[in-house]
Formats: C-alpha cells, sequence, structure tokens
C-alpha cells in the first residue's frame, strides 16, 4: 500500500525542521567545515571565552570518537575456534598447537587451531584410534611366551592365545 501524504513516512511539506533535526544538520555542517571557515569562525564571530568552550567540547568529541573507534578496531580481530572442544579467541593468542592440513577437496593449507593438550590427544584419539597412531602396539597375543598370564593363587602360566 502507497504512503499517503502526511503519513508517518513522509513529513508535511510546510512543517519547518525540528529542533533536533537542525541540530544535526549544523553538526554536520561542523564536521565539513573548512580550515579558511573555522578560522574565520574563531577569529572574529564568537569571544575567546565561546571559542575555548567550543574547543573544550570539540576535543571531548574528539576523544569519545577515538575511544569507540579504537574498541570497534580491537574487536574486529580474527578469532578461530578450536578444531576439538570450539573454544575461540584471537589468531594472534597462544595456541597449544596449530596444524596445518590440506583441504580434502581444495587441496589448500588450512590451519586447525586447538587450544589446549587434551584437545590435541582427543582428536589424535578421535582420527587414530586409542593410541592416537595408526600403530596398536605390542598386544599379548602377539608374542605371549614374553605375556604371562596371571592365573587365581599368584601362580602365572603362559598363554595359550
Amino acid at each position: 500500500m502507497p504512503f499517503q501524504k502526511g503519513h508517518k513516512g513522509f513529513p508535511k511539506k510546510d512543517k519547518e525542521p525540528s529542533q533536533q533535526s537542525a541540530a544535526v544538520q549544523a553538526r554536520w555542517a561542523a564536521e565539513e567545515a573548512t580550515e579558511e571557515g573555522l578560522r574565520k569562525y574563531f577569529s572574529k564571530q564568537v569571544t575567546v571565552e565561546e571559542g575555548l568552550a567550543i574547543l573544550v567540547r570539540m576535543r571531548k568529541n574528539a576523544e569519545l570518537a577515538g575511544e569507540v573507534l579504537n574498541v570497534r578496531i580491537t574487536s574486529d580481530v580474527e578469532k578461530e575456534r578450536c578444531h576439538y572442544c570450539g573454544q575461540t579467541k584471537p589468531v594472534n593468542k597462544q595456541w597449544c598447537l596449530v596444524r596445518a592440513i590440506y583441504h580434502p577437496v581444495t587441496r589448500k593449507p588450512v590451519n586447525q587451531y586447538f587450544c589446549s593438550p587434551i584437545c590435541v590427544a582427543m582428536e589424535n584419539k578421535r582420527q587414530g584410534g586409542t593410541a592416537g597412531i595408526a600403530d596398536r602396539g605390542m598386544m599379548p597375543s602377539d608374542n605371549p611366551e614374553n605375556h604371562p598370564v596371571a592365573l587365581a593363587g599368584g601362580q602365572t602360566a603362559k598363554s595359550s592365545a
């Protein structure tokens, strides 16, 4: 449904700008002021006391803008997730392990970040089994003579596995 004249979206043409909109327009005009315009304004149009009061407000606004921009810059730091547990922290912080692997599809190197030795061990266990490596190690059934089986009563017997 199109807006009707006088609707919220369209102010009436005969209405003068509000005090707030006039202040906003003045602020933007002041920010776009040229050096020559500022020199004229502060040298002839205002008294020294008024000029100093305006300067204090301008400095306060500039400091506030600097603080806000600084927060935005420091919060936009690239963050990464731990490959195993998903904890996030900035890339420039110390990670327990940064493992470079090749992406299976694109074959481009990709970094995996791990936040603790536990996450490294659990990921190795997930990928490679109990020991975290492909080799299962020596089992008693592989060499029964070196691995006697304990019997009840404290006796040992050679396993027949």
